[in-house]
């Protein structure tokens, strides 16, 4: 504005909007800060009615003895599938006769696997058998071990030719539905037909 008269001046800053005797600022505008994102709060963490220890207990309680080779860590998982099947009105005694029902194959590459498979198929977890009902005791495992049939065409087979957890699971399931009311899953399989569960 070098060079022009106050009024000259005046009036264009009038003409600019911006008043009479103001100046415009040359300063750039404040710019806004950028506000940081705001954090959806963490899922909260389930609560278990199960400490670990607690669970590690419950799986010594129920697996036999040759299925407790493992790491805490791993009986706490086992325990896990344990109490899931408590829930799902399975008793221990019967989760433990069922296991103790199948022998471990001499070399197991995962012991754990092992065991989550046989719960998995041996024992489903919707199909508990009904209230009160019990499985072989102990003493008769050995009787279980030496089962055997022979088919019409005069083959013998024993429980290793069968697949023992698709078994299981027919068995447990027509026990829930009452199609079937025996303890015996053998008597069951040659009931409703060997040959659907053989491996070969």
């Amino acid at each position: 504005m070098a060079g022009l008269s106050p009024a000259q001046r005046s009036a264009l800053l009038v003409a600019l909007g911006v008043g009479e005797g103001v100046v415009p600022s040359t300063q750039p505008e404040p710019q806004a800060m950028p506000v940081a994102p705001v954090q959806a709060p963490a899922p909260a963490v389930e609560d278990s009615s199960w400490s670990q220890d607690e669970l590690v207990g419950l799986a010594r309680e129920v697996l036999p003895e040759p299925m407790q080779a493992m790491a805490p860590t791993a009986l706490a998982q086992v325990g896990e599938m344990i109490a899931e099947r408590l829930d799902a009105g399975w008793t221990r005694p019967q989760l433990a006769a069922v296991l103790r029902s199948r022998e471990l194959p001499k070399h197991v590459r995962s012991l754990v696997a092992l065991v989550k498979a046989r719960l998995r198929d041996d024992t489903p977890v919707d199909a508990a058998p009904p209230a009160g009902t019990t499985f072989a005791p102990e003493s008769e495992t050995h009787e279980v071990a030496e089962w055997s049939h022979e088919l019409a065409n005069g083959r013998v087979v024993t429980r290793k030719d069968l697949d023992c957890g698709a078994l299981a699971a027919d068995f447990h399931h027509a026990r829930a539905e009452g199609s079937w009311h025996g303890d015996n899953r053998w008597e069951f399989a040659a009931a409703v037909g060997i040959e659907r569960y053989l491996l070969a």
